[in-house]
């Protein structure tokens, strides 16, 4: 804000939006805590994956760290990170561990619509396992949305007790799934403690 506005007219972002539904009538026990951040947080400008380097034509190592940088920049600023229409392919070799697009903190992913946003795990090893998402333990919100999510081609799963998720969710904090299609992994979506 500007030095020269008085001090007593300067609100925090979540005063005034908690002000402003209490005058409409809303009753204030009822307004979450810093629901200002969730506006804020949608209102801003989005980090675009493209600008870090991801291709529909780039190899699955490539487009696995122009995703990873793109993630920790939308995390770090606070922004909804979108990833374009096209099939972007991701290296998911060796990633049991850790994931091959690891997320630690509260961020927001959208592809541009499902059939549209296409990530797709390549380079897959059943002896070493593999985990395309991975959230990491703690207490913040990710939401992905309008993508399809699909794993290795079905000649690359050969047992059921392999691992092989979409999406591994270490707990502890919120996680939101819309419009989104995951196919081709042992499981979609694995949760842990």
């Amino acid at each position: 804000m500007p030095d020269n506005i008085s001090p007593s007219l300067k609100l925090s972002l979540n005063d005034a939006v908690q002000q402003l539904l209490v005058s409409v009538g809303i009753n204030s026990a009822l307004i979450p805590p810093n629901v200002s951040d969730k506006l804020f947080f949608e209102n801003t400008t989005a980090v675009d994956a493209s600008n870090y380097g991801l291709l529909t034509t780039a190899t699955g190592s490539v487009n696995r760290q122009a995703l990873s940088e793109a993630i920790g920049a939308a995390v770090a600023a606070g922004r909804t990170l979108t990833i374009p229409a096209g099939t972007f392919e991701v290296d998911i070799e060796d990633t049991q561990g850790v994931g091959a697009l690891p997320i630690s903190g509260t961020v927001a992913i959208r592809g541009a619509g499902m059939g549209k946003t296409i990530i797709k795990g390549v380079n897959y090893d059943s002896s070493l396992g593999a985990a395309l998402f991975r959230i990491g333990s703690g207490v913040y919100e990710v939401e992905m949305s309008d993508m399809d999510i699909i794993g290795p081609d079905e000649a690359d799963l050969t047992g059921g007790d392999q691992i092989c998720w979409g999406i591994w969710i270490g707990g502890g904090g919120t996680v939101r799934v819309t419009r989104v299609h995951l196919s081709m992994w042992n499981q979609d979506i694995k949760c842990t403690p």
